[in-house]
């Protein structure tokens, strides 16, 4: 993806963790953004854009001029039906451009729910014939103050649901 200032790129799921670290160094790099939410909230210097992954018609409007999107989705009960409303809007508004954050080991017989419910979604982006990137992070470094961070601090012990992954280092998702 190049910056472009005319063309904006709508990161839906702007709110979270990846969209809080992400979108900041996008904007710093150049790229004119949009940050997509069902509240519509602004995130790291982006203007929130209101919409709504549920609702295809919310999800066409927000795509109007867009060049390019990046998708993160939370561990939602819908969210294989989400990934692919939002491939399907992309593709019918022409996005020149998909970035899709998968999950690390996806796979249908992954014993983690989680990345167990990616494959569809990697499957549908593959399939749209828009340009894509597939990612597929780790742990990043952010997770672990926000999610184990108490634990961390009380037992001076880190407990994680990893499996066969031991020797994958978290990543963080800062740049610069």
């Amino acid at each position: 993806m190049n910056p472009s200032i005319s063309s904006p790129l709508l990161f839906l799921g702007a709110p979270g963790l990846i969209g809080n670290q992400v979108i900041p160094a996008l904007i710093n790099a150049g790229f004119s953004v949009l940050a997509g939410s069902r509240r519509g909230l602004s995130v790291g210097g982006a203007p929130g854009v209101g919409v709504d992954m549920r609702d295809p018609a919310s999800l066409a409007r927000a795509r109007q001029g867009v060049a390019a999107v990046v998708l993160v989705i939370s561990d939602v009960k819908d969210l294989e039906s989400l990934g692919l409303n939002a491939v399907a809007a992309a593709k019918s508004a022409g996005v020149h451009r998909l970035l899709w954050f998968s999950s690390f080991g996806a796979k249908p017989d992954n014993q983690a729910r989680f990345s167990r419910r990616h494959p569809v979604i990697d499957e549908a982006v593959r399939a749209s014939g828009i340009p894509y990137t597939i990612l597929r992070p780790n742990f990043f470094m952010q997770d672990f103050s926000a999610f184990y961070g108490e634990a961390i601090r009380t037992t001076g012990t880190i407990f994680l649901p990893l499996g066969g992954c031991a020797g994958q280092p978290p990543r963080s998702a800062r740049f610069g």
